[in-house]
């Protein structure tokens, strides 16, 4: 079975959120991770939900260590399990 992983913010109201959460709905085919930063669910889904609950900051320090974490969990991830999909949210890169 192939591995589908999403990235967003969360999956609270918005168009993004409610694309990913048909995609795991409707992608009976693949095995679904779904990575959140915010433990925020407004949609249902289908699939493993990961809540990296790492919210956005103003301050410039946080920001450089929230990124550095949400890397380095994320290389650890891909490491154990090999996505042959994954799929990023703008919003989850920039925050």
């Amino acid at each position: 079975m192939k591995k589908l992983l999403l990235i967003l913010y969360s999956l609270g109201k918005g168009g993004a959120e409610k694309v990913a959460s048909v995609l795991s709905l409707y992608l009976k085919s693949f095995e679904k991770t779904i990575i959140l930063f915010q433990n925020e669910i407004d949609y249902p889904y289908e699939g493993e939900v990961l809540i990296w609950d790492l919210p956005a900051s103003m301050k410039l320090l946080t920001k450089v260590k929230r990124f550095y974490l949400r890397y380095k969990k994320l290389k650890d991830l891909k490491e154990r399990q090999q996505f042959d999909v994954p799929l990023v949210s703008w919003k989850a890169q920039i925050s």
